[in-house]
């Protein structure tokens, strides 16, 4: 893991699109015109299947300590974001039913995806980490948030919402939330962030297949979509309104988004597709998208 880290942005400047012959010709074929590429081998980023997971009052985690929190009926969990970032997935199960919580730093963006346990396929496209379907070996991409072959080609998985917050302010709001805890190890060290660099710079590590200049392309903004209608808003604006409120209807469905204070994070009224993502990465998942500055 650490070899790769340390190597990933050289090899970056090596590497040459994969052929669709990949997975066969027809494969791809949604996906020929864009930027597929792989970056390590199949399951090269050691994921995380059923970590342990402890009682809120049972966890040592700083406050400032930034998670991505999950709700599941009643249930409350957080996943530390540092543990996301050195795993990429975390797949867990919540009242029985697998729920794979996914997130690429290349990308900014943090999905959970409800009914699939996922792994790493090694490849990124547009610059956003695509995952595989552990039971039919399917290829997802993590913004597009559908199958691209195989028996889930064109199937777009259930998601849950998360909120990106701190756990301060998490475990106040909801104080039996649970916690993924994975035990710490001699070869990952948790309190470094091995993207860093990338994250503070403009420099992309993958090409993408478009662009355009309406925001530096590190940007976050707050996505959703639904029924092929996107929506990007700039998270200073939600925070920055009179109201911290806005009414939005995305593929039909009024949306309503509130800045909530007592998480310090944007939520909304209901489980629309939605995640938190870099500019860039977003437009070039969703060329059409709509943006709110």
């Amino acid at each position: 893991m650490f070899r790769f880290l340390l190597l990933l942005s050289f090899f970056c400047s090596l590497l040459q699109p994969t052929s669709a012959s990949l997975a066969g010709e027809q494969a791809y074929c949604k996906f020929q015109e864009r930027n597929l590429y792989r970056a390590v081998k199949k399951d090269g980023i050691p994921i995380l299947d059923m970590p342990p997971i402890i009682a809120c009052s049972n966890s040592t985690l700083p406050r400032h300590t930034r998670i991505y929190g999950l709700r599941v009926g009643k249930s409350a969990l957080a996943i530390p974001k540092a543990v996301l970032r050195w795993h990429a997935v975390v797949n867990i199960k919540r009242q029985r039913a697998p729920i794979s919580v996914t997130y690429c730093p290349l990308s900014g963006s943090a999905v959970a995806f409800a009914g699939v346990q996922l792994g790493v396929s090694g490849l990124v496209l547009d610059s956003n980490l695509v995952l595989y379907d552990k039971k039919t070996q399917s290829l997802i991409p993590q913004l597009y948030g559908e199958g691209i072959d195989g028996k889930l080609s064109g199937v777009e998985l259930p998601t849950l919402p998360l909120v990106e917050t701190d756990w301060g302010h998490w475990k106040k709001k909801y104080p039996h939330s649970e916690v993924v805890s994975p035990k710490q190890t001699s070869t990952i060290d948790y309190s470094r962030n091995p993207y860093a660099t990338y994250a503070a710079s403009d420099e992309l590590w993958f090409p993408t297949h478009t662009r355009n200049q309406f925001l530096p392309a590190k940007t976050l903004v707050f996505t959703m979509v639904h029924k092929e209608d996107s929506v990007a808003i700039q998270l200073e604006t939600l925070k920055k309104s009179p109201t911290q409120r806005l009414r939005i209807v995305v593929g039909g469905l009024p949306v309503r988004l509130i800045y909530d204070a007592s998480l310090d994070a944007i939520v909304t009224d209901c489980s629309v597709k939605q995640t938190t993502a870099y500019w860039f990465a977003w437009q070039a998942a969703h060329p059409h998208t709509r943006l709110i500055r």
